[in-house]
């Protein structure tokens, strides 16, 4: 199940180190509570991308399969950190958390947005399960590009610390946070995000086909090259007539078509023309 948005290939990636899903499967519970709660929160189907057996630990020669680089492409970034994960030795440190900040920086929401309450959200949401060392705290930080924030699932007595359970007492827990309270603060809290870049993208495809009726306005009265409205028209959302301009394109031999490999929708599409899956017009 693709993203809500276009261009997207999860709403949420789920990030995290294997040996913290190890016995009582703390990682895997929680997502699986996760989904139940966005069920109730979201009208829409959210995607979720879990690896239930993750790359753990980071050889120097390891190469990065680049089907993980799409599924990065993701609206939040959920990492669960603990007291392994932040770890540059690590397979989910530098190919997951530090690779999506690159990636959601240089994307149209960016890494930080602004909510409607003037505040401002991190697109990176951490699950915290454990306190953390200040060295880690500041190494995450350091990649953040601001304080450490998130919610935290931490069960505290006097003189230790682990991951609080769904069965645990609050009432002992000197944190006072209960495992189901937390499992809905994260559900809003992707919920306020995801509202914010939904607006947004609404409002670039509302450009993007005024452009589009401009452009078809002046077709009227000078040539326009097709690909050049493929393009607008596969930023407004709309495949079908991208596709169409696209078809155009190719039949014409337009000499920008190199140039697609900018625009993935556009590259798809124009891959589906050269073997033939689309018919011919």
């Amino acid at each position: 199940m693709a993203s809500i948005l276009p261009g997207y290939e999860y709403d949420i990636f789920i990030s995290y180190r294997q040996k913290d899903n190890k016995g009582d499967r703390w990682v895997s519970e929680f997502v699986e509570a996760l989904k139940s709660e966005l069920e109730a929160t979201f009208k829409e189907e959210i995607s979720i991308y879990f690896d239930i057996n993750p790359h753990d630990g980071l050889l120097e020669t390891h190469d990065v399969d680049a089907s993980l680089k799409d599924k990065l492409k993701c609206l939040v970034f959920l990492p669960v950190i603990s007291r392994t994960y932040c770890d540059p030795r690590s397979f989910a440190w530098e190919h997951e958390f530090k690779a999506f900040i690159e990636q959601a920086s240089q994307d149209q929401f960016g890494l930080k947005i602004k909510l409607p309450n003037g505040n401002v959200a991190n697109r990176v949401l951490p699950v915290r399960i454990h306190d953390l060392d200040s060295d880690d705290i500041k190494l995450c930080e350091s990649v953040l590009g601001g304080v450490l924030r998130g919610i935290e699932f931490i069960y505290k007595e006097s003189g230790f610390n682990r991951p609080i359970k769904s069965d645990d007492d609050e009432k002992l827990n000197l944190n006072k946070t209960k495992y189901r309270n937390q499992i809905a603060k994260v559900a809003l809290a992707i919920k306020e995000i995801i509202n914010v870049v939904k607006e947004q993208g609404h409002s670039s495809e509302k450009v993007f086909k005024q452009e589009v009726d401009t452009l078809l306005v002046h077709s009227k009265k000078q040539y326009i090259v097709p690909y050049d409205i493929a393009i607008l028209y596969a930023c407004a959302g709309n495949k079908e007539r991208a596709m169409d301009m696209l078809e155009r394109a190719y039949e014409m031999h337009d000499v920008n078509l190199p140039w697609m490999v900018t625009f993935p929708l556009l590259t798809i599409s124009i891959m589906n023309l050269v073997s033939g899956r689309l018919p011919a017009r």
